[in-house]
């Protein structure tokens, strides 16, 4: 019985899709279909949607990466205000700086990058 069921729905599905081919296949009949060989049969069969609701939707095909050369960055220096005791730096206006003792203010003129490569973490106030 199940046998039955199964092969009913593969006898519908494949009636459906080579209807459904020969239907959207304007330069073709019928008759054309029937007058062709087996092989022909076949591969006209294979190249047909499966489904006839994909058919009208476009492929989307992803662009292959290009590998663009970045240009150098220029590091800038800044002034900041270190805290030595702390391990903390500062915009020169930060209020951390008013409240710092004198003999922990360390003054640099470095990139940001090169006071975090000395070890120093960025204040929470200021956030430089």
């Amino acid at each position: 019985m199940k046998k039955h069921r199964f092969l009913t729905v593969c006898l519908i599905v494949v009636a459906f899709i080579a209807g459904y081919s020969i239907s959207n296949n304007s330069s073709s009949s019928k008759t054309d279909l029937i007058r062709t060989t087996p092989q022909q049969r076949s591969t006209f069969a294979t190249t047909a949607p499966l489904f006839p609701n994909t058919a009208s939707r476009q492929t989307v095909t992803a662009k292959p990466k290009t590998s663009v050369t970045a240009a150098p960055k220029l590091t800038t220096t800044t002034t900041y205000i270190l805290n030595t005791n702390t391990k903390k730096f500062h915009k020169p206006g930060c209020s951390s700086v008013k409240q710092m003792s004198e003999k922990n203010k360390k003054p640099v003129t470095w990139s940001r990058q090169e006071v975090v490569d000395a070890g120093y973490s960025p204040c929470g106030r200021c956030n430089p």
